[in-house]
Order: structure tokens, then C-alpha cells, then sequence
């Protein structure tokens, strides 16, 4: 287990309060995001983070977190989102910026962001957005019809019937399905 710690001084010589750091978020440009549930999106949410007074006033900060979720957290009620990194954190370079590659999952809708730096600062004032679209098949659910038997010929008691899902559940309406026999001359 490795440990970094990096400390910022808020208590100047003197006995004055140290300014907090200054972040600039990077990305996204617009306060909307829009991917699809089950992928990740790579450099979602970019922000900078720089020591904002005293001899190192403008220097980047290296190894602050940034934590991205989603306002709703659970995926069976709306949309989810995390960064991707090791406990769903991004830490900053030595250059002060700090990459979220987000995981998006859940239900399809919008929801809003929170982000959080360093544990106790937000992006104030700076809402991002988050649009969950359906996101590739993967899933075939078989719904009605499956293991009947017959006369050749003779139609079925019941019709084939199955569910596209992608792979939080969503389903996925007029996808083509293509139906075939695996059992030899049946």
C-alpha cells in the first residue's frame, strides 16, 4: 500500500487564514455530458488544481483528489456515474490537473454531478449535467415461447417473444432479432 501525502497550509505565519486552492474545471466545456449507460467515457472531467496566494501563488498541486458522482446512486432508480480510478477518485498530476473517467450506469435520464476536490471544495457555481442514453445490447431475454415442441408444420401455442437489454437492464426497443433452429430437422 502506498501512501501520498501532500500538504496545503491553512493557517499562514502569523496566525491568517491560507487561501483555499484554485480549481479550474477544463472539461467539460458546456455543463452537458451525454454517454451511454454500461460504458465509460474517457477525460469526462478534467479540472486544474493551483495554490492561490503566497510564494507558490499559480504552482499546480499535485495529488488532490477529485471525486465525481451522480446525484442518485442507486441504478435501479435513475442514472449513476462515478470516476473510474482506485475508490472512485481522480488525483491530481504534477501539473495540478486531475483526469475523471467517468463510469456511467443505471437507468436512462438526466441527473446532475457532484464534484468534489481535495474533500471539502466544489466546482461552486459550476453544475455539470449528465444525459444517460441506452447503451449497446447485451442482453437477449427470452420472454415467451421458448423449449415448445410440436408437428412440423403445425404452428406453436405460443409466439416467439424476447427483450433486448443493454447491460444496466434498459431495454432496447426494434432491435432485429434473428430466430433460428438448433436442433437438426426439427
Amino acid at each position: 500500500v502506498n501512501f501520498i501525502v501532500t500538504t496545503i497550509l491553512s493557517t499562514l505565519p502569523g496566525g491568517g487564514q491560507a487561501a483555499q486552492p484554485l480549481v479550474e474545471r477544463i472539461k467539460p466545456v458546456d455543463s452537458l455530458i451525454v454517454g451511454q449507460t454500461g460504458t465509460t467515457l474517457n477525460e469526462a472531467i478534467q479540472v486544474r488544481v493551483v495554490a492561490a496566494a503566497g510564494i507558490q501563488s499559480g504552482q499546480p498541486i499535485p495529488n488532490v483528489a477529485l471525486r465525481v458522482r451522480a446525484e442518485n446512486t442507486d441504478p435501479t432508480q435513475g442514472p449513476t456515474a462515478v470516476c473510474s480510478g482506485e475508490g472512485d477518485v481522480a488525483l491530481t498530476d504534477s501539473s495540478g490537473i486531475a483526469t475523471c473517467n467517468l463510469k456511467i450506469g443505471g437507468k436512462l435520464g438526466l441527473t446532475s454531478l457532484n464534484a468534489n476536490i481535495g474533500g471539502t471544495q466544489s466546482l461552486g457555481g459550476s453544475t455539470i449535467n449528465l444525459q444517460v442514453r441506452p447503451g449497446p445490447p447485451a442482453v437477449i431475454r427470452i420472454l415467451q415461447g421458448n423449449n415448445q415442441s410440436g408437428n412440423p408444420g403445425a404452428r406453436l401455442t405460443l409466439a416467439f417473444v424476447a427483450q433486448v437489454e443493454d447491460a444496466s437492464g434498459n431495454i432496447l426497443p426494434g432491435q432485429t432479432a434473428n430466430w433460428e433452429i438448433v436442433t437438426p430437422n426439427s
